[in-house]
């Protein structure tokens, strides 16, 4: 759910059937819009520093930006891989995992464009996805029981799963 608190309406329904978002009025929870999107729509994303909410869509790999006061979709990145789940730094940009590219791209929220693509060496399929802003560092976890942890400068710290976990620091 990408609850806006300020602006009241909710983006809380991705609709794969029919390719919509649904935003509902948060103290009355009735319907207000159905904003058309990609195909096959699933996480739903905040951006504060744009002002933007962000749907990304499986079926079409891309990304529906949409302007929260005016529910219009302002644009769509191009992402080239079916995207699972994402998060934003608060600062313009925006991480999305490619699960079936087993990689993360990184894209600016004002003009959405892509800057960055990681590939997740040992991580299959990318599936959820955290951030810690305040070090830089986004948690990614995979469905092959690993989890790997991406901060700025290229550098790579990966968790492996198991009864002996291990740390290792790639640069």
């Amino acid at each position: 759910m990408a609850a806006l608190g300020v602006l009241r309406p909710v983006y809380d329904s991705s609709n794969g059937g029919d390719a919509s978002v649904t935003v509902f009025d948060l103290k009355t929870l009735k319907e207000i819009a159905k904003i058309k999107v990609g195909a096959r729509p699933d996480a739903i994303l905040y951006d504060p520093a744009s002002e933007r909410v962000f749907t990304f869509n499986a079926g079409s790999k891309d990304a529906t930006a949409i302007d929260v006061k005016s529910q219009k979709v302002t644009g769509t990145v191009k992402l080239e891989g079916k995207p699972e789940s994402a998060v934003a730094d608060e600062l313009g940009m925006v991480f999305v995992n490619m699960e079936d590219k087993n990689q993360v791209v990184a894209f600016d929220s004002h003009d959405l464009t892509v800057k960055s693509r990681w590939d997740l060496e040992g991580c299959e399929e990318p599936t959820g996805m955290a951030m810690d802003r305040s070090n830089r560092r986004l948690f990614i976890t995979c469905h092959n029981e690993k989890m790997a942890v991406h901060w700025e400068r290229n550098r790579r710290l990966r968790l492996r799963s198991g009864p002996q976990v291990r740390i290792q620091l790639q640069r």
